[in-house]
């Protein structure tokens, strides 16, 4: 059984290796390649930065949707995913 993804990990992750896309990895997400790719400029390490503090709620939503049987038919997943605070 797989375990669920620790949000200190992936905050420590986005703040401490941004600039290689250690958090976008951690959470399966391909697009950490483009970090690789431009780590020479500086660019991923300000956006690791700002995405640490987005990474809370980044990681509950991956465990919710990867790990809960029925979590994405739940009200407050779609309106962590979506944004709709309304």
């Amino acid at each position: 059984m797989l375990k669920q993804k620790d949000v200190q990990r992936g905050v420590l992750l986005a703040a401490l290796g941004g600039t290689l896309g250690l958090h976008r990895f951690y959470l399966g997400d391909p697009r950490g390649w483009l970090y690789v790719a431009l780590c020479w400029s500086g660019i991923p390490t300000v956006v690791g930065i700002l995405e640490a503090c987005n990474m809370p709620r980044r990681v509950r939503i991956h465990n919710a949707e990867r790990y809960g049987a029925d979590c994405h038919r739940h009200r407050w997943l779609r309106t962590l995913r979506d944004g709709n605070w309304a």
